[in-house]
This record gives structure tokens, C-alpha cells and sequence, in this order.
């Protein structure tokens, strides 16, 4: 099962990066101080950051871990379990034994999240399989 980042931080980032680069080369072109031209690396990241988030799962959960994505796109966490007993809810967050795992909820595409709390709470329905 995979969790998405919500579209708009995705959307967000790539927009920002896309204005902030433009700022930058019509600052560079009208002052003619084409060291402003450095900080293309700079939108060029939220760019980067924006399309990871688009085209790459925040959340990805197998049948005994689950891979918490960073911001570049690499496996920022993983947590491991051997019972799927050993997961917990409370308050709309995942545990891992008394360990809350460490990604943010209001990152993620709602209604997959919702879906994940099912899963680690053993109440999955048969329907999860059929939605995206």
C-alpha cells in the first residue's frame, strides 16, 4: 500500500520554484548583475523537492515494515515489526510498540491515510483494495 503526499504541497513547491526562478533572471537581466543567476540553484530545489513529491509515495507499507520517504526522495525511515499486533492508534497517529512513528499526517493524501489507519488497526475491509 502506498500513502501520496497531498497534490498541493507537491503543486505548491514546483509553482513557487517556477516564480521564484523567473524574479531572479528578470532581476538579473533589468540590474545586469547576473550573480543573481546563482540563486536559480536555489528555486531549482524547490522545483526538485515539488516533483519528488509528485511522482514519488510519502508512506510505503509491506506486510511487516513500513519506508517513510525524505524530502530528496530516499528512505528516511523504516520501521520494522515481526506481529502486526505491535501497531497501535491513538489520536489518529501510528505506534510502533510506544514509539510514534515519525511522519506527518497532514502531508499525506487523506483519504489513502485513513486507509492506513485501518490497516494498522486491523480493521481493513475488503473495499481498501478496490480504491486507489
Amino acid at each position: 500500500m502506498e500513502v501520496w503526499y497531498l497534490r498541493a504541497w507537491g503543486t505548491f513547491h514546483v509553482i513557487t520554484g517556477i516564480i521564484f526562478s523567473i524574479i531572479f533572471i528578470l532581476g538579473a537581466v533589468v540590474i545586469k548583475d547576473y550573480s543573481f543567476l546563482a540563486y536559480l540553484f536555489l528555486s531549482g530545489g524547490l522545483i526538485f523537492i515539488g516533483f519528488q513529491r509528485l511522482t514519488k509515495p510519502y508512506i510505503i507499507v509491506f506486510n511487516r515494515h513500513i519506508e517513510v520517504r525524505g524530502l530528496f526522495g530516499e528512505i528516511a525511515k523504516k520501521y520494522e515489526w515481526e506481529d502486526k499486533k505491535e501497531l497501535s492508534i491513538k489520536s489518529g497517529r501510528i505506534y510502533l510498540g510506544s514509539k510514534k512513528m515519525q511522519f506527518n499526517k497532514w502531508f499525506t493524501n487523506q483519504h489513502q491515510y485513513e486507509k492506513l489507519l485501518r490497516y494498522c488497526s486491523n480493521t481493513a475491509s475488503t473495499a481498501d483494495e478496490l480504491q486507489d
